[in-house]
Order: C-alpha cells, then structure tokens, then sequence
C-alpha cells in the first residue's frame, strides 16, 4: 500500500478547504443579489416543494440583479415570510403572554365579535339606500376588526403554546378557522350579489364595483386566514380546501375583470394570485398524504400562472 505524505494530506485539505470557501461565498454573493427577493424556502416542509421553491428564487434573484435589484416577479411557491408575495396574509412576529393575559382577551374577542355584526349590518342597509361612500366606511371598519380579531386568536393561541397548554392553543386555532370560514363565505355571496346588481345598474356600476372588489378581496383573504389557522393545529386537509377557496376568489375577481375589459396586467394579477393559493392547497394536501389532490392543485396553480418566471 502506497502510504500519503502529511505534505500531500495537508495539500488535499487545503484544497478541500478553498473549495468549500469557494462554494461558500458564490452562494453569498447569490444570496445578496437581490435581498428584495426571499421566498422563505427553507420555511417549508416538503423536499419537492422546496427545492421548486429554491429553483424559483433563483430566477427572481438573478432576474431581479438584472433589473437594478428591483424585484420582476413574485414568488409562487412560497413559505408564510416570503417576499414579494401575492398572498394578502402577513404574519408578524407575535408578543406572548401569560395564562391570565390570555383569559382576558376573550372580552376582546367577543366585543369584536358584536362590533362585526353591526359592521355588516350598517353596510348592508347603507346599500340599499344607496348610501355607497358610508357602505365603504362600514366595509372598511368590517375588514380592520377582522385583522386585529386574528391577530388576537393567533396571540392567544401561540401564547398557550408557549405555556404548554396545546389543548387550548388548538381550540383558539380551531375557532379562529371556523370564524374565517364563516365570514369568508358571507363576503364571497356578498360579493357576488353586489357584482349581480353592478350589471343590473344603470347609474350606480362603479359604486358597485368598488364595494364587489373588496368584499371578494376580503373573502379570499378570509380564506387564506382559515388556512393558516386550519394548518397551525394540524388539520391540512381542511387548511388545503381553505387555500383552495381563497384561490376560486381570485378566479372569480380575474373573470369578473376580463368581463369588463379590465387591463391584461390586472386580470393576470388576479389569476396568479389564484396560482400561489393553489400552489399552498398543494403543499398542505401533500402534508396530508393526499397525493392525487395535490396532483390536482399543481395543475391548478400552473394553469392560472399567467405571471411567468
């Protein structure tokens, strides 16, 4: 046997050893081409789905180099942080409390539960007596209780995870998916009868069709909070069905502009919007082992991919 020298041993470690620097700082460089661009890859659980990711965060970033690191597109495949992203959920970091901190947001929640109702209500009168720009208003104080309602469940439920209480941390989730299911289907029949009555008008289209766009808007937001909360404790398929909810939304909003010859650019917001629903239906029914759904979903996504990397 042919022993090494140590010279010839050390040669081989350096080398070794410049090509992983090598390797190192070309993936640095990579990686700070375009900081605008982070599609979270690493967020997500699924191998396949990550390295698609990774494959299209690297298109963006060398595409959005090109561009005086300005980002082109969004990210499709995606984590929960990613950016830029067509999804409407932001989830921020969260302040957690203690088990008495906890029990007393449930005043909160029930108040903003209550302040919901009348919300609703108020705009759907000022509706029908054309009452359109306080419709707005009572439309857009509806959407800010929604926000802080859901970022006080998310508070409540990871503060009892932090504590340990999973059983409770799992029924505020359950809760917050159940009310954003809820909501999310008034305000996606809601949105549809008041796209029914924008065709029907002879006076009042635009009134109309401001207040249709955000209630469709607001429902598949809605959608998208189901999913988060459905996926939080461990429920995938129904946090798949939400996702894909949220994607017929903006399906139905794309279709609704094409209608009314809406700007190409604004119908293919909409329908690649669809796609980045589909693609985390996909990756929620692939955690839930339902291969044939997720098969679907992909086609899904691909299909209303208008947007191209």
């Amino acid at each position: 046997m042919t022993e090494t020298s140590p010279v010839a041993i050390l040669g081989h470690a350096v080398s070794t050893t410049l090509i992983f620097l090598l390797i190192t700082a070309t993936n640095a460089v990579f990686a700070d081409n375009c900081p605008a661009v982070d599609c979270g890859c690493a967020e997500l659980s699924d191998n396949h789905f990550r390295t698609q990711c990774f494959t299209q965060e690297k298109r963006l970033k060398e595409a959005c180099a090109d561009n005086n690191k300005q980002p082109t597109n969004y990210c499709h495949i995606q984590g929960r942080s990613a950016t830029p992203s067509l999804l409407k959920l932001v989830l921020g970091p969260v302040i957690t409390l203690n088990d008495d901190q906890i029990e007393n947001l449930e005043s909160n929640i029930e108040t903003m539960t209550w302040s919901l109702r009348d919300d609703m209500s108020n705009m759907i009168n000022a509706e029908a007596s054309g009452e359109f720009k306080k419709a707005l208003g009572w439309q857009k104080s509806f959407a800010q209780t929604r926000e802080r309602m859901f970022a006080t469940h998310r508070q409540m439920a990871e503060s009892w995870l932090t504590i340990g209480e999973l059983d409770d941390a799992n029924a505020i989730w359950e809760q917050a998916a159940n009310d954003a299911m809820t909501y999310g289907v008034q305000l996606l029949e809601h949105g549809k009868s008041l796209q029914e009555k924008q065709d029907a008008s002879e006076s009042n289209k635009k009134a109309y069709a401001v207040l249709a766009l955000r209630a469709l808007r607001n429902a598949g937001k809605e959608f998208e909070r189901a999913g988060e909360a459905f996926r939080a404790h461990g429920e995938f398929e129904q946090s798949a069905q939400a996702w894909e909810q949220a994607a017929k939304a903006s399906i139905l909003i794309a279709d609704w502009k094409a209608q009314h010859d809406s700007e190409e650019r604004v119908v293919n917001f909409y329908r690649s919007q669809a796609s980045s629903r589909f693609y985390q239906a996909a990756m929620q029914w692939s955690i839930a082992g339902d291969n044939t759904n997720v098969d679907l979903a992909v086609v899904n996504a691909e299909k209303h991919l208008t947007l191209k990397l």
